[in-house]
């Protein structure tokens, strides 16, 4: 049983998992495992896991593309380790970064970890570091209800029966609002907490940029927020919904009841 697992969803990425597999080897922390579900490459995306032989690496094979959620589920089940780090098979590691995330674990409670991003450019060359700015629990949930996300998976880290309890299985229709929806279903249970470091190099092509804003990505993107919005319903503590909601209930003078939540 390891201590830490690596969830590593990977599709197409021929060009830059070899990088990604080598800076999980070259680790100062020695005690993983990299679970690495291949979602149907079309590339020779295999073909490059395959040639690192290593009792550590698992190589999972999708039959068909099912998306990254599914990919993660299927990681999930086959992970063994206390920990689990969820981290793309385009992006690496600094070779601290395992040993500074479970050094935090390991002297905390129930909690989902957050470390700093190096954004890379497609040849790896580190261009800016990026660290979350909003700290604050209640404030996070605020921000992405009533503007947009604010935090990030690559690097994201719990313990396995955190993910258990609160995340999996993961729902698969999901595809743009993916990782917003695990962290709004994350911290309406438990408390973040944030590394500065810069422990993740974060791989952003803007050749490609994000996907591709045609009628049919609207269409997903409205179909989702609205899934990602119902999220919030399963708040069911008056409390919680308070601290979440302090400016806009002191605003309008509406006081939430449990029987209204919805409609509040």
């Amino acid at each position: 049983m390891a201590k830490i697992s690596i969830l590593c969803p990977s599709f197409n990425h021929q060009r830059f998992i070899a990088e990604h597999i080598k800076s999980v080897l070259n680790q100062s922390f020695k005690d993983f495992e990299l679970i690495i579900v291949d979602d149907c490459s079309t590339d020779d995306n295999v073909a490059q896991i395959s040639q690192f032989n290593d009792p550590r690496i698992k190589l999972i094979r999708h039959e068909f593309n099912k998306g990254i959620n599914a990919a993660l589920n299927t990681a999930f089940e086959n992970a063994n380790g206390e920990y689990l780090m969820f981290m793309a098979g385009d992006d690496c590691l600094e070779p601290n970064a395992l040993e500074r995330i479970v050094k935090e674990l390991d002297n905390s409670d129930d909690i989902v970890l957050y470390t700093g991003l190096m954004r890379i450019d497609i040849n790896g060359k580190k261009i800016e570091p990026f660290n979350v700015e909003i700290k604050d629990r209640y404030k996070i949930l605020n921000t992405i209800f009533m503007e947009q996300n604010c935090l990030w998976s690559p690097g994201m880290s719990m313990r396995k029966d955190t993910f258990s309890k609160y995340l999996y299985p993961l729902d698969t229709s999901m595809c743009l609002h993916q990782d917003t929806q695990m962290h709004v279903k994350l911290l309406l249970n438990i408390e973040p907490k944030f590394l500065d470091e810069n422990l993740i190099l974060y791989r952003f092509d803007d050749n490609v940029g994000n996907i591709s804003r045609s009628f049919i990505s609207l269409s997903r993107d409205r179909m989702e927020t609205e899934i990602l919005m119902d999220t919030f319903l399963n708040i069911d503590d008056i409390n919680l919904l308070k601290k979440i909601f302090a400016k806009e209930i002191d605003k309008t003078k509406l006081e939430p009841k449990i029987e209204y939540l919805e409609f509040f």
